[in-house]
């Protein structure tokens, strides 16, 4: 196949992939946010009728106040008389106020008048939590040691929960001292919920949680509504969301198991799919196409001109004639290695002829002729090497210019988003400030790939000098660049040798290894341990800790380019830096892999052999904690 005809199918594949990488990011990032959407209108449906009852309360407490702060009321506790009961205390006045029950109770609890009645039947109706002699001066209702003091809330009796308020009985001066209790009830019945319901346009539904009378199919929701979590949320039938929160009576126990079935809205999802879409589309489909065609293009032309133009170099010095390059490619750079093979083959046969002429003849033109000869078979193949150099060199030089080109639009996104974020940030509600954060950080984490990609072309590229490296030394400085959080300790087992190496490349190494240890630890307090252990000719390294660990399956994907196993809006990774590690560990004819267990942590291997490295300090000494 040739070169035209592969680059005609990668961007085919190029294409196909993003089309399947477009509709996974709208599943997987626009439905989660209408989701959470609907619950955040569900719970705010919620509050405003928990609102409803509140102000129910509110309204009974301030109808109660007004009733005990009176000089009547007063007056009526120290002498009883009929005039006030007949005015204030009629079943009329019960009727009129929408009440089912009031009390007038004395200082010790003694009840000077009471009442509960049923207002639909006008029914007089006895509750033995709210006796009609003396109550014991320890009943919630009682007690008030203020004149501003105010009881009010849910009560269970045992005819159903009831809107109470309990206020002392004072001047209307607001003046004491208290001579008693005046209090006020109103049954929680459908026509209260029926009001709250007018103004939350919800179906609800409520249960007394101490009689047990909470439906067996709901009674598991108490166990998933956590102090910290004031709401639940499940789907139901029908399109419903059903939304559950407990109140608590006056003394501040849970008492009712509320809930509101919700309807769900559309619209909301098809604004944020809309949105979403254009952005994900616009921002990926330029940077997915370019990067893979940045690799495939690495893969396909980088690699085998790199190996051709070893093996020039190799001809070139003259060691081994006979050596001959293998390369199955049918397109041209297989048909230029074929062909290199060919004249390096006839180039041979006839330096052998010559030479054997020359000797046999003894001749000096022969010999002449063999130099001019070899001569000119050298300049062809410096030629050749020539222009395999600058080809890799312009691969290279593409590869950078094309990397400027993408982070130039990558960081003017960033900008406007910044402003936006600025500028507009009273526009935004809730959920427009996480799509406009959420944009911010897809950019931030195609700018870290793009870096990604960069330093893994590099990598057996760029050559710098090497230097006898302390690891002792380096390796604290590695731990103070990583900044672990304080939870976090890292500590290096043993004594660690000085190697001759190039010090960025070990840097990057210890560097990857411990930013991810750290990156993936979920332990409160976490150990993540440095050591090494000499064995025969090489130095076996390990980094160790004890965070989320791995999954065997995932051993060999992990060194793989773009491949992350944790999902990247949790962890921010590009996936490229164990592609780096690996890459760095092999140039230096070491191997790397890792043992890990699910929870229990994972540890990282790679071995330097020591003629690569050229190691000292053979003898390894115990315990050294950075």
């Amino acid at each position: 196949m040739s070169l035209h005809m592969k680059i005609i199918v990668i961007v085919l594949a190029v294409v196909s992939f993003y089309a399947a990488f477009d509709y996974a990011s709208q599943y997987f990032l626009v439905l989660p946010s209408f989701v959470a959407l609907e619950h955040n209108e569900a719970q705010s449906t919620m509050r405003s009728y928990i609102g409803a009852i509140r102000r129910e309360i509110s309204n009974l407490d301030k109808f109660t106040k007004n009733q005990a702060a009176s000089d009547e009321t007063y007056q009526f506790l120290k002498d009883q008389n009929s005039d006030y009961s007949n005015t204030n205390l009629s079943v009329e006045s019960l009727t009129k106020n929408e009440l089912n029950l009031i009390y007038i109770c004395d200082i010790t609890g003694k009840v000077v008048w009471g009442e509960i009645r049923d207002l639909e039947t006008n029914d007089t109706i006895q509750l033995d939590e709210l006796p009609a002699g003396l109550w014991p001066q320890t009943h919630p209702l009682l007690g008030h040691k203020t004149v501003q003091s105010s009881i009010a809330g849910i009560f269970l009796t045992q005819r159903g929960p009831m809107l109470i308020a309990s206020r002392p009985i004072i001047t209307s001066r607001n003046e004491g001292p208290i001579r008693g209790t005046f209090i006020t009830g109103r049954f929680l019945n459908n026509s209260v919920l029926a009001a709250a319901t007018a103004q939350t346009l919800v179906d609800l539904k409520m249960w007394t949680i101490a009689d047990g009378s909470v439906p067996a199919k709901e009674r598991d929701v108490l166990n998933h509504i956590k102090a910290e979590s004031q709401f639940y949320i499940r789907k139901g039938r029908d399109n419903l969301l059903h939304v559950y929160t407990l109140f608590p009576d006056i003394q501040k126990v849970p008492a009712l198991l509320m809930r509101a079935d919700i309807h769900r809205d559309t619209r909301a999802k098809g604004i944020a799919w809309l949105i979403r879409s254009n952005l994900l589309s616009n921002l990926t489909a330029g940077l997915s196409v370019t990067l893979v065609l940045l690799l495939l293009l690495r893969h396909i032309l980088v690699a085998p001109i790199k190996k051709l133009t070893d093996h020039v170099v190799a001809i070139g010095k003259g060691k081994d004639m006979s050596a001959r390059l293998s390369m199955q490619r049918s397109d041209e750079i297989g048909t230029l290695a074929r062909e290199f093979n060919r004249m390096v083959e006839r180039l041979a046969q006839a330096r052998k002829k010559l030479l054997e002429q020359s000797y046999s003849l003894g001749k000096a033109e022969m010999a002449s002729r063999v130099l001019d000869e070899t001569r000119k078979r050298a300049a062809e193949l410096e030629k050749a090497y020539r222009k395999l150099e600058n080809a890799n060199q312009e691969l290279q030089n593409f590869a950078h210019v094309v990397s400027h080109d993408l982070k130039a639009p990558l960081r003017g996104i960033k900008l406007i988003t910044t402003w936006i974020l600025t500028d507009y940030a009273d526009k935004f509600d809730e959920d427009g400030r996480k799509q406009m954060n959420s944009l911010s950080s897809r950019v931030e984490w195609m700018y870290k790939l793009i870096e990604g990609v960069l330093e893994y072309s590099r990598v057996g590229h760029v050559k710098e000098e090497r230097v006898e490296v302390d690891l002792n030394k380096v390796i604290p400085e590695i731990i103070d660049a990583v900044a672990p959080p304080e939870n976090i300790a890292i500590t290096v087992e043993n004594k660690l040798p000085v190697i001759e190496c190039e010090q960025t490349r070990i840097t990057q190494v210890f560097e990857n290894l411990l930013s991810n240890a750290v990156k993936y630890t979920d332990k409160p307090q976490s150990q993540i341990k440095i050591g090494c252990v000499e064995e025969d000719d090489f130095w076996k390294f390990s980094v160790a800790d004890n965070g989320l660990g791995i999954e065997e399956k995932h051993f060999e994907r992990i060194f793989q380019i773009f491949q992350a196993v944790a999902p990247r809006n949790e962890f921010e990774s590009t996936g490229v830096g164990l592609t780096v590690t690996k890459r760095i560990v092999e140039l230096y004819n070491g191997k790397i892999w890792l043992e890990s267990k699910v929870g229990e942590g994972s540890t990282f291997f790679f071995t330097l052999p020591k003629q690569e490295i050229g190691a000292k300090d053979a003898k390894l000494e115990a315990n050294i904690t950075c």
